[in-house]
């Protein structure tokens, strides 16, 4: 098997995790659909590799989450890493860098939320920067990206300087 997976992702803490959706939801329903999908996305990547192959890069405090008890059982055979960095494009870098020197690539990287991901995409994605040697981006339709995947931790590098999550 070719690639690992690398899921950046933030500790589903009310007032904290899914901000934007505390309005419509309560803090504490945000919080309850972070980790919802937070468990979704663990077990659709690890049903696409295997352990040794995973990585969690995690922030914030998972000591205060919302089903913290679920996600530890979820990740309980993942390597989990803090993500460091100031900024989320540094904390991107970062994960790459970690995964690729712990787990080796191509690493596919996703969200924490990323609901249509599947083991056969996942694997997909792995083989496909496997095969050609360059990296793999998936475009979302909101103008964003919700997969990068690289073959050597430098291309991750450009992403520190990216502006992220804002609406333009």
């Amino acid at each position: 098997m070719t690639g690992s997976v690398l899921v950046m992702a933030k500790a589903p803490v009310a007032v904290e995790a899914k901000t934007r959706l505390a309005g419509v939801a309560g803090v504490e329903g945000a919080a309850e659909l972070a980790a919802a999908s937070l468990l979704d996305t663990l077990e659709a990547a690890a049903a696409a590799f295997p352990p040794g192959r995973r990585v969690l890069a995690l922030t914030g405090d998972l000591d205060a989450a919302c089903r913290q008890h679920e996600i530890r059982e979820a990740a309980s055979d993942w390597l989990v890493v803090r993500q460091g960095g100031l900024t989320f494009g540094e904390r991107l870098v970062d994960g790459h860098r970690q995964a690729h020197r712990l787990v080796g690539g191509p690493v596919v990287q996703i969200g924490m939320d990323t609901p249509q991901v599947g083991a056969p995409l996942l694997r997909g994605l792995a083989d496909e920067a496997h095969h050609s040697g360059r990296p793999v981006l998936g475009l979302a339709v909101d103008g964003g990206w919700w997969v990068l995947v690289t073959t050597h931790a430098a291309q991750a590098a450009v992403l520190a300087g990216v502006p992220m999550s804002r609406p333009d």
